[in-house]
């Protein structure tokens, strides 16, 4: 499938899938999609004039096929344990519906990505793994982690929903020194449920957030 590439006026959001039946959804244009901007921005946003007003938009998308090259730089940094950075990316991303990569973008370029994955089959009752989340190091420390779960995870749960399923739980996994975790509790509401000793690289926490949007976000 190609990708029509236009200024961010025209950004085209869409999945590409190489693989047969075509299961990543049709193209769509975010300046016509009042879902995807209330999203990104509040309701009744106007992204034309935001740009022409010169501001710099942050949007929060599915990942596309252009950006692989910068995610992968962005995981290699964030991740630096991890080796073949694009190979682990594409394959993953290559692996939807199972797992799901949204990216923080500000005119088409990625600064951020996280990656969202099903746990133990397509269940009626989903558990969701937050897999890994990073932001590029130049851009750290303007919320961007933040805005990636908040903003692409009511998108999963809608995709669930056309699908006939429903969130049940987010699991998280991640080192015991991260300091991550307190995002983790923050944006979701997970908490440490229990910890294993020498797993990666040091001690692992498993974070379980069990009500991840209240009010039925």
């Amino acid at each position: 499938m190609m990708v029509r590439k236009q200024g961010v006026r025209g950004l085209i959001i869409s999945f590409i899938s190489s693989s047969p039946g075509n299961l990543h959804p049709p193209p769509r244009d975010l300046t016509r999609d009042s879902t995807l901007l209330e999203h990104a921005y509040g309701p009744a946003s106007d992204l034309p004039a935001l740009l022409r007003a010169g501001r710099t938009v942050t949007v929060i998308r599915p990942l596309l096929q252009p950006d692989l090259s910068a995610v992968a730089e962005i995981h290699a940094r964030t991740f630096p344990r991890q080796r073949h950075s694009r190979e682990w990316i594409e394959c993953n991303w290559r692996a939807f519906p199972r797992m799901q990569y949204f990216v923080a973008a500000e005119n088409e370029q990625a600064l951020g990505f996280i990656h969202w994955s099903q746990k133990s089959g397509f269940r009626e009752q989903v558990v969701l793994e937050l897999e890994q989340i990073g932001v590029h190091p130049a851009h750290q420390g303007r919320g961007i982690g933040e805005r990636l779960i908040r903003e692409s995870l009511p998108q999963v749960v809608e995709h669930l929903r056309a699908r006939g399923a429903q969130l049940k739980h987010v699991l998280v996994t991640t080192r015991a020194d991260n300091q991550a975790q307190r995002l983790y509790r923050r944006c979701l509401g997970a908490e440490v449920e229990a910890t294993l000793t020498n797993l990666y690289s040091a001690d692992e926490v498993v974070m379980i957030a069990r009500n991840p949007l209240p009010g039925g976000a």
